[in-house]
């Protein structure tokens, strides 16, 4: 199976930014939604996360919340794309 690849580096480090999670979901709605990116903190870079390709909602949480701190972005990843 082929995958859409991202690798992020975590650039903000003001208030609830500087550590949050960051999900990837169809809809926007994260309440009963896994994290893509789990304790994601300023400085920080992560590679090599594989996802099917499609449309997804990227949204930015602080660690341990459900509550958006940015408003969700539409993102559509491409198979066999970085």
């Amino acid at each position: 199976m082929t995958s859409a690849t991202l690798n992020v580096l975590h650039g903000a480090s003001v208030g609830a930014a500087a550590e949050v999670d960051v999900y990837l979901t169809a809809g926007a709605d994260i309440s009963s939604s896994d994290l893509a990116i789990p304790n994601f903190t300023y400085t920080k870079f992560v590679e090599n996360v594989y996802v099917a390709g499609g449309t997804y909602f990227v949204t930015v949480t602080a660690t341990g919340s459900k509550t958006s701190i940015l408003d969700p972005k539409e993102a559509t990843l491409e198979d066999g794309k970085v």
